[in-house]
């Protein structure tokens, strides 16, 4: 039975180790979408596309959601391990700083859309 159970948790930290890559990705495909909002906002374009890249934000952020509540069991069986007791939790470490990375920097992205589009003059 003990040697079933770090099996479990190394498995349950390699099923992290992928949704969390997933999610990165999503996020970066998140990251993308607002660049070019900025860019066309910074350009003045047509605000008719703004529905589809929201539409596709919206889409990017379920399938986040989606892979959050897949990962649940497996976050179970990590955290309730002491750190010391589960070496491989390393390899979650710089996968979520980059995530976290990526978040922050979406965050900014956002919230400099959101100045871009207030300066927009306002449709008559």
């Amino acid at each position: 039975m003990t040697d079933q159970f770090p099996a479990n948790v190394e498995a349950a930290v390699n099923a992290l180790v992928r949704g969390y890559q997933e999610e990165t990705n999503l996020y970066l495909a998140m990251r993308r979408l607002t660049l070019s909002q900025k860019e066309m906002l910074a350009n003045g374009e047509d605000l008719a596309w703004i529905w589809d890249i929201l539409d596709a934000k919206e889409d990017l952020l379920k399938m986040i959601e989606e892979i959050e509540g897949t990962m649940a069991p497996a976050k179970a069986v990590v955290l309730s391990q002491a750190p010391a007791t589960c070496p491989d939790r390393w390899k979650l470490t710089t996968l979520l700083d980059r995530l976290t990375e990526i978040i922050g920097e979406l965050r900014a992205l956002e919230n400099g859309n959101a100045a871009l589009l207030r300066k927009l003059p306002q449709a008559g």
